[in-house]
């Protein structure tokens, strides 16, 4: 598994209810 730099950068992605989430990796 590539733990680069895309590992450690937040992801946001939208809910089916139109919420936005963002998930930042530590």
């Amino acid at each position: 598994m590539d733990h680069g730099h895309d590992f450690y950068a937040p992801q946001s992605f939208l809910t089916p209810d139109g919420r936005r989430i963002v998930i930042g990796w530590l």
